[in-house]
Formats: C-alpha cells, sequence, structure tokens
C-alpha cells in the first residue's frame, strides 16, 4: 500500500464490493422484516401466537437496526470516517510536508 494513494485498485474493489454485498443482504434482511411484521399488524383479531411471532420480528429488526449501525461504525473506521470523493486535507499537508522536508534533505547533501 502506497501512502499517498491508499490501497492498490484490486484491494479497494474487492473491499467495495464486499461493502455492497453486505449493505444489500442487510437492506434486504430490514425490508424482509418490516413487511413480515406489518403483514402480521394487519391481522385482525390476531391470536396469542402471532403476538408472539410480532414480539420476536420487532426484536429481529432492532438487531438489523443495530447491526447496521455496528457495520456504519466499522466502516468509518475503515475509510477514516470520509465519506466517497472526501480528501483530508490535514493528511495531505503532512505527507506534501514530510516529502519537502526529504527533497530539502537531499538537495543540502549535494
Amino acid at each position: 500500500m502506497d501512502e499517498v494513494t491508499g490501497p492498490d485498485g484490486a484491494q479497494a474493489a474487492a473491499r467495495r464490493k464486499e461493502w455492497e454485498d453486505a449493505w444489500h443482504l442487510l437492506s434486504s434482511v430490514r425490508s424482509t422484516l418490516a413487511d413480515m411484521l406489518e403483514d402480521l399488524r394487519s391481522e385482525v383479531g390476531a391470536p396469542k401466537d402471532l403476538q408472539k411471532k410480532i414480539s420476536e420480528l420487532e426484536a429481529a429488526l432492532k438487531t438489523a437496526f443495530e447491526v447496521e449501525r455496528k457495520f456504519n461504525d466499522w466502516l468509518g473506521k475503515q475509510t477514516g470516517g470520509l465519506a466517497d470523493g472526501e480528501i483530508d486535507i490535514e493528511a495531505a499537508r503532512r505527507r506534501i510536508a514530510c516529502r519537502l522536508d526529504r527533497l530539502r534533505a537531499c538537495c543540502r547533501e549535494g
């Protein structure tokens, strides 16, 4: 990995693919759970077993939201908290200053 360009293209593409796959799966789970919960709630005079299932689905949906939050936290740490296309100006300044210092030191030697 190069300190300026980050992971090579293949690694970045693989990480992006994993992220997209996880996001699609999580979205699908959330959507399915929400649909099932809505279907059960629309039942008129739901028996006791259905109320239990509704509670289980609500718990599963809460868990899905928690997993999504943890995933987003993890992703933020992996990307340094920057959105796609954002540039960390301070980090870029530090890297540029470091390289300039090395060039100055090199020029002084000769």
